[in-house]
């Protein structure tokens, strides 16, 4: 069996156990809190992807060089990188958090949040997630998928565990978020241990400090891009849209969201498998496309469900009262779909440090933005410029693809012998 079908299949298990649990929990959620506090709870979900992204490059740049630094055998070198990178984040997202809660009241008013507490809270949230995406980089970095699977379902039953007896004793979107929060801070706790016995019988050594910080820049755009098209729709309906229509629209978007359970262990092995390959000076192309390919055939059963009885999967998973989100969900679905294509493709040249591949994607995002400034009366209408825009962005990075093979191949057939 190919080393990255063997990983795909631990990963794809720990991820669907996870989003699992996951999708029970915003099924719960939604049923206890009804579509108006659910717009609050869904929108302060997204304003968390949002705020992340400031420090959005942390997983993917300590990822890529763990699993750099372990091609080598320096194991010292993860140790610092950890070190570093965690003291850092520690103190910079201490500092952002501060300056988020001097505007956490406006915020919810633009927003029309009904109260403050649920972005509070989101910022507690953000801030917990830094430390936690040092310590999954490392892992993922190190293929240490099993150790992985362990830190995320063990989050995610947290959360589950902890929001069942809060919302149950008060339905709030703040007490949903604080079940967030609270199974992060013990996952936390869970993450010292298990990196400890990646760089275990090795001393710390000094680290290359000017590639990682060429290499976090370019990611820190790409993560930021990735999550403004998973996310910014959300943000666009809660402010515009009643809350009960942002309600129904905002569990169409969660489902929809669910395709990421499927390429959610994809894109975490993308990046360090096709990073050692590259360092070795292999082919990383056969590896890309049999993922994409193991990506496809799995989340096409679930595509084929919400084209045919999308309705029904609205009001099976969240209620009757969520009948209404069936029109928009198979656009949804689809324009996720091509988000997270694209993201492969953006992790393919990730792999190589190379990130020119951003002067095609950060315009797709930005046509986004500009057509939901302009268009965002319904949620269909919402849904259309959101499907139609991520699907342009990825024909255009699939070109852009083939034109730089196209380029690479040329250039092999000058630098030969016979040319």
């Amino acid at each position: 069996m190919r080393a990255e079908a063997k990983h795909s299949m631990v990963l794809f298990l720990g991820t669907g156990v996870t989003a699992g649990l996951s999708m029970v929990y915003a099924a719960f959620i939604a049923r206890m809190l009804g579509p108006a506090r659910n717009a609050d709870y869904a929108a302060a979900i997204s304003f968390v992807f949002m705020c992340a992204v400031v420090m959005g490059s942390i997983n993917p740049t300590v990822a890529r060089f763990t699993a750099e630094y372990k091609g080598r055998g320096e194991y010292g070198r993860i140790l610092t990188l950890t070190r570093e990178v965690g003291r850092r984040v520690l103190l910079y997202g201490a500092a952002a958090m501060v300056i988020g809660l001097l505007v956490v009241k406006p915020l919810a008013e633009f927003f029309r949040f009904h109260s403050v507490l649920p972005l509070v809270i989101a910022f507690f949230i953000v801030y917990f997630s830094l430390p936690l995406s040092v310590a999954r980089g490392v892992l993922r970095g190190a293929q240490e998928f099993g150790k992985l699977n362990v830190n995320g379902i063990l989050e995610a039953a947290f959360r589950l565990a902890i929001g069942a007896v809060l919302v149950t004793w008060v339905a709030r979107a703040a007490t949903a978020l604080a079940a967030y929060a609270l199974a992060m801070a013990a996952v936390l706790v869970v993450s010292r241990w298990q990196l400890r016995r990646v760089w275990v019988g090795h001393a710390a050594q000094t680290l290359d400090g000017a590639a990682v910080r060429r290499f976090t820049g370019p990611a820190l755009f790409m993560i930021a891009a990735a999550a403004g098209f998973q996310n910014l729709d959300m943000l666009f309906v809660k402010r515009f849209f009643v809350d009960y229509d942002a309600g129904v629209y905002a569990a169409a978007a969660t489902f929809a969201r669910m395709i990421g359970v499927v390429v959610t262990p994809f894109s975490i092995l993308m990046l360090p498998m096709l990073t050692t390959l590259h360092e070795r000076g292999e082919r990383t192309t056969g590896a890309f496309l049999r993922v994409c390919g193991y990506f496809l055939g799995l989340v096409a059963g679930p595509l084929i469900i919400v084209a045919i009885w999308p309705e029904e999967v609205m009001v099976r998973i969240f209620g009757e009262e969520y009948a209404g989100g069936g029109r928009i969900l198979l656009s949804l679905s689809l324009a996720r779909l091509a988000g997270y294509l694209c993201h492969l493709i953006c992790l393919l040249f990730a792999a190589k440090s190379s990130f020119r591949f951003l002067f095609v994607y950060l315009p797709g995002l930005m046509a986004m933005v500009g057509g939901l400034l302009i268009w965002h009366d319904t949620a269909l209408t919402v849904a259309g410029v959101v499907l139609f825009t991520q699907i342009a962005t990825l024909l255009a990075m699939i070109v852009y693809l083939l034109v730089q093979r196209g380029s690479r191949a040329s250039g092999s057939r000058d630098a030969s012998p016979g040319a």
